[in-house]
């Protein structure tokens, strides 16, 4: 039987997970061609010739394909499930009724997405008014691991601005900790430290109320480390934002409870699917 040709569509799916799961790589679309740039590389370009994906860049190719072989295949999603699904996500800011259930697993860039993982993210989008078809603010994230459930992902710009229309809120600080030569431990305010002098052990964040007493987290450096190159350029930034995310999920169960930063799904947390979603969705 003749193989399904590939559409465009399709190649923006597979590369957009791709460069998801692995973030060295930036994606770009110009002039009906993908751009995909890793840091000192040249770009990989890469459109379709003939109903099938088109580079010089045959390797390249290959390491997509080898991903996307660990990736359960989409499953079809109708019925109910569509129904149901489609009945949230019309509660959402930036729905458009010409949006079919077919297309939200691509638009939140998880094409690989069940209907549990789709109803998931709904739910949370319409708990805490996020909009999911704005790239960056709330999308799903699904490991390689066959079986495994999607994890959301919510930017923390997106946080911040939830975070400030909380009654009550005053203020959130985050900030890293470091430990001088001298053995000397200091908590700061911001990401900056000198490798020179100091050593990054950790980071802290602070979630500060008018009306309560103040949430605060401090993670030693080991649970948070991820292997990204991130992490290598500016591992305390990576540290505070993984600590403040971790923060607000305590603060505000009920606003981010089961959401992530996409860099704590990169590092060494333990993470467990959010039960309160999960009820909720289900309900």
């Amino acid at each position: 039987m003749a193989s399904k040709s590939l559409t465009i569509d399709d190649l923006r799916g597979k590369l957009t997970t791709f460069c998801q799961a692995n973030k060295e790589y930036i994606l770009d679309e110009a002039n009906g061609r993908f751009l995909v740039t890793k840091e000192g590389q040249p770009p990989i370009s890469i459109g379709i010739k003939n109903g099938k994906a088109d580079s010089s860049d045959i390797d390249f190719l290959q390491e997509v394909v080898d991903f996307q072989a660990g990736l359960a295949p989409a499953p079809a999603i109708m019925g109910e499930d569509a129904t149901k699904i489609m009945g949230l996500l019309s509660q959402v800011p930036g729905y458009m009724p010409e949006i079919t259930v077919e297309m939200v697993a691509n638009l939140v860039h998880c094409p690989e997405a069940t209907a549990e993982d789709l109803v998931m993210l709904a739910v949370t989008a319409k708990n805490i008014g996020a909009n999911p078809f704005l790239p960056g603010e709330i999308f799903l994230i699904k490991p390689k691991k066959e079986g495994s459930h999607a994890y959301v992902v919510i930017g923390q710009t997106l946080v911040a601005k939830k975070l400030s229309k909380v009654p009550g809120f005053k203020r959130a600080i985050r900030g890293i900790i470091v430990e001088s030569k001298e053995g000397t431990i200091s908590y700061k305010t911001g990401n900056y430290y000198n490798p020179k002098r100091e050593e990054l052990t950790g980071a802290w964040s602070e979630i500060q109320y008018d009306d309560r007493e103040p949430v605060r987290k401090e993670m030693p450096l080991s649970e948070l480390m991820g292997t990204s190159p991130n992490w290598t350029k500016m591992p305390g930034l990576m540290a505070a934002k993984c600590t403040f995310m971790l923060c607000a999920r305590e603060a505000e169960p009920g606003l981010f409870g089961g959401c992530y930063d996409i860099d704590e799904l990169n590092g060494q947390i333990k993470m467990d699917p959010s039960k309160e979603i999960k009820e909720v969705a289900e309900a």
